[in-house]
């Protein structure tokens, strides 16, 4: 009866009362704030569905957050207005900071205080707009109501065990809330259906900017991972672990020669999304669906490999840029490119000494982190989807064809000897109907399904792209004197039944890498793995000066024949001292990743 009588008397007071509207007020706030950075981020999260996701992120946050409200004794709760005050001035600083830099502000950011100058200022308040004065109105609103209750709430007494079961409850109602999102389907952020263990991996998993983690995940969940992260990236290599990988790397080749070496010559570097081995030769009606892939694959003179297994992990198209650079496996369980982007690390554009080194890309810079490693990697210059803006529209707002398109101009203006790193992007997934292209004779065809036609159309326009952009370096006299690497960033299941179509393996994981103008031309018909393009192309680079030649095998110097596609797993065959090998590598490179190996004394 006791409790009965104390939980109605809860309800009734002014403090629990001020309690919900508190929430209330806070989650409206972050809940405009969510919808500000959706409208700005516009990446179709408009839909009814993740609206009513956005506002339950918002109320967990702010339940979670006045968790504190219920630790303060009576007379302290006026405290509680330090954490709403600054949590105002936080929605504020992302509002105006989102425009510019078209991502939230990382709270490593908030601490770098020497960048805040007149011109920082200015553009920031270039920025207000009178709707940002929105954030206002709920905390004005609610501090109305505690100067009409605040002597009240002050006077009334509640006993300790109440107020711990109000931190229990608060606690449990973020993580129930949370708990039901996995369930939850917005049209993009969420998880696919599937069994639980899958969609508890794929929640939590990180995605490919601060912005996407924010909107998924909220404010408490984001804030508290960068917390963990910052502790995490502060350690440095141990002694023993330092030990363990200089052994590991004395086992390494050694070598500096460049006899398959073309010194001098230029590279373009051309990544291309979700490319699969498959699709080479492939045809529909007696019709090649890429019949300029076709064409290089079948010239003697091109180096090509089409049994490169993906080695990607959760960085996806991230983990495949990275490997391609420097050299390095991924992190099995994070993005290497969102949580150690600014580390330093050997790379292709380090070696290539002397070269003008520049990346191209078709989304935005803060995609996947890639502003930071373009300077990680040592390129010069980010050319992003600004660059691409002025033709995209006349390029039937294909970004790849667009990339290709200005291509050649940046060829023309380019300080030689140089290296353009150029990623697609119109070929990523899903496939469940055709991406930014007209649908043709691959689409009319009654051949595999829906989502394999889908995919082969945009592989057709990469293709035919591809072949435009090839012809013009040739019209400009910029062809023979450049290396052109093309390579899959990663595979990709179109389908779930890879029987209904062609395929080189049952479980199409090949990737494709062809090399043009290398001097060494042959099929390399052994497995090999995404880590072994680093070294194949310092190799036909004749940049083996550079002491850092990766984890992997150059394809030109015996391939092993097998690769470790993870920890555990390893693809081909070889002898178990190399099999041993491969695996250690993964543990090996995650060390130097996350305890800065490469940092710079």
């Amino acid at each position: 009866m006791d409790q009965i009588k104390g939980f109605k008397n809860l309800m009734r007071s002014r403090t629990m009362l001020f309690f919900v509207l508190a929430v209330a007020a806070l989650a409206l706030q972050l809940f405009l704030l969510n919808r500000y950075i959706v409208n700005k981020f516009n990446y179709n999260y408009n839909t009814t569905i993740f609206k009513f996701y956005s506002a339950a992120v918002a109320l967990a946050d702010a339940i979670i957050l006045l968790t504190v409200y219920w630790l303060l004794p009576q007379r302290r709760k006026v405290w509680t207005w330090l954490l709403l005050a600054l949590l105002l001035v936080y929605g504020l600083v992302q509002m105006l900071y989102f425009p510019t830099y078209h991502d939230i502000m990382p709270w490593s950011s908030f601490a770098y205080v020497q960048n805040v100058d007149s011109v920082l200022i200015h553009s920031a308040l270039g920025e207000f707009k009178v709707m940002h004065l929105l954030l206002f109105v709920p905390m004005t609103a609610l501090l109305v109501a505690w100067v009409l209750w605040r002597r009240r709430i002050a006077n009334e007494h509640l006993p300790h065990r109440t107020r711990m079961w109000m931190v229990i409850t608060c606690v449990f109602a973020y993580l129930a809330i949370h708990f039901g999102m996995l369930f939850a389907n917005d049209g993009g952020l969420l998880v696919q259906k599937g069994p639980l263990n899958r969609r508890v991996k794929t929640y939590s998993q990180l995605i490919a900017t601060h912005t996407r983690y924010y909107l998924k995940f909220g404010f408490v969940a984001y804030s508290t991972r960068a917390a963990i992260r910052t502790v995490m990236e502060s350690r440095d290599m141990s002694a023993d672990e330092r030990q363990q990988v200089e052994a590991y790397l004395a086992d390494l080749p050694k070598y500096s020669d460049n006899p398959f070496g073309q010194q001098g010559k230029n590279l373009i570097f051309i990544v291309v999304e979700s490319l699969n081995a498959w699709v080479i030769d492939l045809e529909i009606d007696g019709r090649p669906v890429t019949p300029v892939l076709n064409a290089l694959c079948a010239d003697s003179s091109a180096l090509v490999a089409l049994h490169v297994k993906t080695q990607v992990k959760t960085g996806h198209s991230s983990d495949g840029h990275f490997m391609y650079n420097t050299g390095l496996l991924p992190l099995t369980t994070e993005s290497v490119a969102m949580n150690y982007g600014s580390c330093d690390y050997p790379a292709l554009a380090k070696a290539l000494k002397g070269y003008h080194c520049f990346e191209r890309i078709c989304e935005g810079g803060t995609v996947w982190n890639q502003f930071e490693t373009c300077r990680s990697y040592g390129f010069e210059k980010l050319y992003d989807f600004d660059d691409l803006r002025p033709i995209v529209e006349e390029c039937d707002w294909m970004e790849d064809r667009a990339l290709f398109r200005r291509g050649p101009d940046h060829v023309a203006k380019a300080r030689k000897p140089y290296f353009m790193f150029m990623v697609t992007a119109n070929m990523h997934s899903p496939y469940d109907k055709p991406r930014m292209v007209k649908t043709g004779w691959i689409s009319d065809s009654k051949a595999y399904t829906p989502e394999v036609r889908n995919y082969l159309d945009v592989t057709s326009v990469f293709d035919e792209e591809l072949g435009i952009f090839l012809d013009k370096l040739k019209q400009m006299g910029a062809y023979d004197n450049t290396i052109i690497v093309i390579a899959s960033d990663h595979t990709e299941r179109v389908d779930d039944d890879p029987k209904g179509r062609a395929s080189i393996s049952p479980e199409g994981d090949d990737c494709v890498f062809i090399a043009l103008n290398t001097g060494h031309g042959g099929r390399i018909n052994d497995i090999v793995g995404q880590i072994d393009v680093y070294p194949t192309v310092l190799d036909l680079m004749g940049a083996n000066d550079y002491p850092w030649k990766g984890l992997g095998r150059s394809m030109l110097r015996h391939p092993e024949g097998a690769v470790a596609i993870g920890p555990d797993l390893v693809k081909g065959h070889s002898d178990p001292a190399t099999v041993n090998r491969m695996k250690e590598a993964w543990r090996i490179s995650e060390l130097m990743i996350t305890r800065h190996y490469f940092k710079k004394k």
